[in-house]
């Protein structure tokens, strides 16, 4: 297996380049909204502009569209310094160093966004669970909490 690296690494040139792609769609297409509640919501996140501190006021599109922005030179930085070290035959121990490094900070960066993704639905799920329980104890003949 060791000897077929290169097809291995070369593959990983090819998906980072893909998630790059997929990733820089969001800042050439707008979001168009299915109906009232989404306008509203789109309206807030490109309008709303709140106040971060030391003069810094950014709407929530701004911050998301910096995030993805990011992430799409991310994936191309990762993709395009293992392509150029496999084009120049660039010996093994460097392959290594840089694959080892590259595997370090996209394991880093997978954990961390899978889990603001991933276990946010999950607090998510509990929290309107909660809600619901209240709601259903709320008397609305009485407008107060029933006993």
């Amino acid at each position: 297996m060791l000897k077929r690296y290169t097809f291995w690494l070369w593959l990983a040139v090819v998906i980072l380049f893909l998630t790059g792609l997929i990733h820089s769609i969001s800042l050439f297409i707008s979001p168009v909204p299915a109906n009232e509640v989404e306008r509203q919501m789109i309206e807030l996140m490109t309008h709303n502009k709140m106040d971060m501190g030391a003069g810094f006021h950014r709407t929530m599109w701004d911050l998301l569209t910096a995030l993805s922005a990011s992430f799409t030179f991310f994936c191309l930085l990762g993709g395009l310094t293992i392509g150029y070290l496999l084009k120049m035959k660039a010996p093994l121990a460097i392959l290594k160093g840089i694959v080892r490094i590259h595997l370090l900070i996209f394991a880093g960066l997978f954990c961390r966004r899978s889990g603001l993704c991933f276990s946010s639905a999950g607090h998510l799920d509990r929290s309107l669970s909660a809600v619901s329980d209240d709601w259903g104890a709320y008397d609305s003949k009485r407008g107060r909490a029933s006993e």
